[in-house]
């Protein structure tokens, strides 16, 4: 059996105010050409594993879900014979994304949003050339919340009881119905011991971290949640994010390919175990999301970052002086800037800046026109628009203005 891992699709996100449909709709594709590649090959995916977080917000904006729409219905009308298996995720409206989902069950689209349906798995069926058959049962974790687990003579309140509570009742259930048969389990969860990142949404402290030894009875468990790829222990991956939702999570994103070898299944075991093979897929993006260090100088008038010109951008500033205005200088060349910072505390600054801020503060007598001219020189100081600007001319227009604006309050008074 062959399954293809994403998750943390965080579909609506805005990232510093800056929409991310293109880069979503471009990464979706990316998933879909994925399919296509494996399908050629004659190495179809058997099952496409969603691993919560479809969406960034419980109630997503319309064009998020009409794009989740059409990359559902495009796998589906392409990949008739791999099965979608869909679970919600902290950041998603469970009810919201459960719309019409026993109805779409049909098509071969499992949504899992409830504890109702996770004993219920989705069975995969691969017919061998002997004519003999070989079955897995994927079985759907959505995130849960204190309540979704109780009975009359227990109630489970941290994430770590809620999914032991959940595991043990999966495990039990399969064991009845589905003997010799190995299981797949998908969730949405921080494990203990795995790297987090800015974009997440944590909770302070352990309570929400889940020992990865719960899932020991599981062939191979994907999980979703933590936006950076890795593996905890031996049978346990995150495939991540397939885009960078911060700029602490430059490193590079990845689909999990996971290979499921039925042909050697271990059955020492209450719930046989069967080896499987991980391969990271490399994912690359519309645009990137990068950190990048140097000074105001090199970045405007220089070239060694021109590669990054069309990338979302964080600027590490090391000069040790007040840059005014950057990022509205350093926009002109890189229209997705999106964070300025100074990691040295600024000193001063080329032309005495902080000497002529009092200036301006207290005027000291100085006509209007020679204080706004001090102020463009301190300005573009330190930049080549110096020497490009016409200040004479910038200051005409400005006393136009200041002319216009006492005409104005003369006629009001």
């Amino acid at each position: 059996m062959r399954l293809l891992q994403t998750g943390d699709l965080h579909l609506g996100k805005m990232f510093y105010d800056y929409s991310f449909y293109e880069d979503q709709k471009y990464i979706l594709d990316s998933i879909i050409d994925e399919l296509q590649t494996a399908k050629k090959n004659y190495e179809p995916y058997d099952a496409l594993l969603i691993c919560g977080d479809i969406y960034d917000r419980a109630i997503p904006p319309p064009d998020a879900v009409a794009l989740f729409d059409d990359f559902l219905t495009t796998v589906h009308n392409f990949f008739p014979n791999t099965e979608i298996c869909i679970i919600s995720g902290n950041h998603d409206s469970a009810k919201r994304l459960s719309f019409a989902s026993k109805l779409i069950e049909n098509q071969g689209i499992h949504i899992c949003t409830s504890a109702d349906s996770i004993c219920k798995p989705v069975l995969l069926t691969t017919e061998l050339l002997d004519g003999s058959t070989e079955r897995l049962a994927i079985y759907q974790l959505p995130y849960l919340i204190p309540g979704m687990l109780d009975t009359k003579e227990h109630t489970f309140r941290t994430q770590q009881d809620l999914v032991k509570e959940a595991i043990s009742r999966i495990s039990s259930s399969h064991v009845k119905k589905y003997p010799g048969i190995p299981a797949v389990l998908t969730a949405h969860l921080f494990t203990k011991g795995c790297q987090s990142s800015d974009s997440e949404r944590l909770f302070i402290g352990n309570e929400q971290q889940i020992s990865a030894d719960i899932f020991s009875n599981f062939s191979y468990t994907a999980v979703g949640h933590l936006h950076t790829c890795q593996q905890q222990g031996e049978r346990l991956w995150y495939a991540g994010s397939p885009l960078a939702y911060s700029f602490s999570e430059t490193k590079d994103k990845y689909l999990l390919s996971v290979h499921i070898n039925l042909s050697r299944i271990d059955i020492s075991h209450d719930m046989p175990l069967a080896p499987i093979e991980v391969q990271k897929i490399r994912l690359f993006p519309l645009h990137r999301t990068v950190r990048l260090q140097g000074t105001f100088d090199s970045f405007l008038n220089g070239s060694d970052f021109d590669t990054y010109m069309n990338d979302y951008i964080e600027i590490c500033c090391t000069d040790n002086f007040i840059i005014e205005n950057p990022m509205a200088l350093l926009k002109t060349k890189f229209p997705r800037l999106l964070s300025f910072k100074q990691e040295i505390a600024p000193i001063t600054k080329i032309g005495l800046a902080a000497n002529r801020s009092i200036s301006f503060d207290q005027n000291n007598g100085q006509p209007t026109q020679e204080l706004f001219n001090n102020f463009l020189i301190d300005v573009y100081t330190g930049t080549k628009l110096l020497k490009e600007r016409n200040t004479e001319i910038e200051c005409q227009l400005f006393m136009d203005i200041v002319k216009s604006v006492y005409t104005i309050s003369e006629e009001i008074q």
